[in-house]
């Protein structure tokens, strides 16, 4: 990970500083990128000692994994099945890297038995329900250090002597005064495309509330609307209404797949754009939109270039920016972003709807600044 925005940069400066307090709270709103560098600083304890990461859902462990993963020594390990449980419990662990799961899996099962016998260099909480449960206070004490990650106005609730290590009071004054502007390419969902959008939120916040969590949701995409609301209708453990439900959602979903009007919007875009002998970078908040846009593209004839995630070398990542030619384009997560570096003169970066599109805008206008031409378009439907 390279090129850190001032406000990061001072942060990771925090964190590395021997004198500050072995236990603190970072406090955040969305976009202001501390994951980011919370991310870097635990590759560097990881390359030593054993770390940590606890996330409220599995979505969030699966994006902690992918930043981690961009540094390709490190050892990263999900929690994510009784196998990878039972290889902890059977001392199958090199000591170093790091661990990343969700707060339940640490708290019950063989998961909680795992890592309770473990010690760790780092324990990193993000989003804790505060103040902690006594199995992830006791998880905490068994670490060198612990980072707690919360929500703006949330510090006061952390647990006792775990001072502010930094907060988002200034993070923006250090941001450029004029994000970049962006091209609005307008999307026209049906009225069905809308209500069923609205009805699968809606079931799957009903989901969280359920199971005492907030809905994080970094995509409301059909695919990613549809990967979820498999996840409650597949749910063996409390079948009733609220899955059958779900399987309802996924039924009127099936048949709107094709005719999403989102993908229509794109296919316009990137044909005109492209046909004129532009560059264009499409980025989605998932790895799922990612490959949904993929396929869907090289049905239609026009394969993209590249599918880029985290998941693949940063040098790999660089040679297909930089090999990105005129006519061409490539469909990326946002870790097509990490980097100011590397992108070629004219490229037009298409960001597909996220409610991270903001935060993202925000990391283009730096990257413009080392970036001949570089222009943004945004897929947006109307209000």
């Amino acid at each position: 990970m390279t090129g850190l925005h001032p406000h990061q940069q001072e942060l990771l400066q925090i964190l590395q500083d021997p004198a500050r307090p072995r236990f603190g709270v970072i406090e955040s709103p969305p976009g202001a990128g501390f994951s980011r560098v919370l991310a870097l600083y635990a590759g560097k304890v990881g390359a030593v000692s054993r770390v940590l990461v606890l996330c409220t859902m599995r979505i969030l462990v699966d994006q902690w994994a992918q930043r981690l993963r961009t540094d390709e020594g490190l050892r990263v390990t999900v929690l994510d099945t009784a196998r990878s449980s039972l290889e902890l419990l059977d001392g199958e662990d090199a000591g170093v890297g790091v661990l990343v799961a969700t707060y339940a899996r640490a708290r019950q099962g063989l998961g909680g038995r795992a890592l309770a016998g473990l010690d760790y260099g780092l324990i990193l909480l993000d989003q804790p329900k505060l103040p902690l449960p006594d199995e992830v206070s006791r998880l905490a004490s068994r670490a060198r250090e612990g980072i707690a990650l919360v929500h703006g106005g949330q510090a006061g609730q952390a647990p006792l002597g775990w001072p502010a290590l930094s907060d988002a009071k200034s993070w923006r004054a250090h941001l450029p005064p004029d994000r970049l502007a962006s091209v609005q390419i307008p999307a026209h969902p049906t009225p069905q495309e809308r209500a069923l959008r609205d009805d699968a939120a809606a079931l799957l916040r009903e989901d969280a509330a359920r199971s005492g969590q907030r809905l994080l949701l970094p995509s409301d995409s059909l695919p990613a609307l549809h990967a979820r609301l498999l996840g409650v209708a597949s749910d063996s453990r409390e079948p009733g209404e609220l899955a059958r439900r779900a399987w309802r959602l996924l039924d009127r979903m099936d048949g709107l797949l094709t005719q999403d009007s989102r993908l229509a919007a794109l296919d316009g875009y990137l044909s005109r754009t492209t046909g004129e002998g532009g560059r264009c970078a499409v980025i989605t908040a998932t790895i799922e939109d990612a490959s949904y846009i993929a396929d869907h593209c090289a049905e239609a004839g026009r394969r993209p270039r590249a599918v880029i995630s985290s998941t693949m070398k940063p040098a790999d990542m660089r040679a297909e920016l930089a090999g990105l030619r005129p006519g061409e384009f490539l469909v990326a997560t946002r870790a097509l972003i990490e980097s100011r570096d590397g992108w070629p003169p004219g490229v037009t970066v298409v960001l597909w709807p996220s409610p991270a599109s903001r935060s993202v805008l925000d990391d283009l206008t730096w990257i413009a600044e080392g970036s001949s031409g570089l222009t943004v378009a945004e897929i947006r439907e109307p209000q």
